[in-house]
């Protein structure tokens, strides 16, 4: 039987490279991103005036009819609100292509800034 410190120590060894240490990674980053969500009130606002160049994240992964029009025209796009100008959004390109959710219906996503584990109610701006 191993002892606490060896465990401690095997788990140290194994830990870089790991499928843990992808989604941990990916966790933090969409904790820094925080995209706008369609339960925000900016994402609310966003839904209602955007012509219809906004899906959820969990509809592009789908493909719904919707995303595959809005695909061959434009790219996809997280909005991430701008802390120094209320009220306005910068974007950051994603791509949810063969992203399978997990159990609590997130996405693996990659984005410019790497891969992001992100809820299926992200708002997708298409731009």
């Amino acid at each position: 039987m191993a002892t606490p410190r060896q465990n401690s120590r095997n788990g140290k060894a194994r830990y870089p490279g790991s499928k843990m240490e992808v989604l941990n990674k990916a966790r933090r980053l969409a904790g820094y991103l925080n995209p706008l969500k369609d339960t925000d009130a900016l994402g609310v606002d966003f839904l209602a005036t955007k012509d219809g160049r906004i899906t959820l994240l969990s509809e592009y992964h789908a493909r719904t009819p919707k995303v595959d029009e809005l695909c061959g025209e434009y790219e996809a796009h997280l909005l991430i609100e701008d802390v120094y100008n209320a009220g306005r959004c910068n974007t950051i390109w994603v791509d949810a292509g063969t992203a399978k959710p997990d159990r609590a219906g997130n996405y693996l996503c990659d984005t410019a800034n790497g891969l992001a584990l992100l809820p299926g109610n992200t708002l997708v701006f298409w731009k």
